[in-house]
């Protein structure tokens, strides 16, 4: 696979983000996740990260945004050897590092000098706590 199609990759990206964002996750747990790990049912919708900080398990619950665009991307997911949820231009798994990178290119293109994954949770946990801004 020499390299994605584009509404695919359009789709990875909001994927990217908005699990980010809603889930709180960090990178490398991002980038660990596997569809295996992804539950999405009529009550029950949440991804389990299998290694966390301190190696601990956890499941991270999903709200309808999340659930919404995880859906819309798996419709469009290549099928490989691979079961990760993120795939980089090889059919390898998207790495911590690459997502690191993405988030700080497409925030570099928002205007956003100092956005990085850590900056998207950031972000997500204020708004829970003081409000939207």
């Amino acid at each position: 696979m020499s390299s994605k199609p584009k509404k695919y990759k359009r789709y990875e990206t909001v994927a990217l983000f908005l699990t980010l964002y809603h889930t709180r996750l960090r990178a490398g747990e991002l980038a660990a996740l596997l569809l295996s790990d992804i539950t999405i049912g009529e009550r029950s919708d949440h991804v389990t990260v299998r290694r966390g900080k301190g190696n601990k398990a956890r499941r991270v619950p999903l709200n309808a945004e999340a659930r919404a665009v995880i859906h819309d991307y798996l419709q469009v997911h290549p099928s490989c050897e691979r079961q990760n949820f993120l795939i980089g231009q090889r059919s390898e798994p998207l790495s911590a590092h690459a997502i690191y990178d993405v988030v700080v290119k497409y925030g570099r293109r928002a205007g956003l000098d100092e956005m990085t994954p850590i900056g998207i949770n950031l972000r997500k946990a204020h708004q829970l706590l003081w409000g939207r801004e």
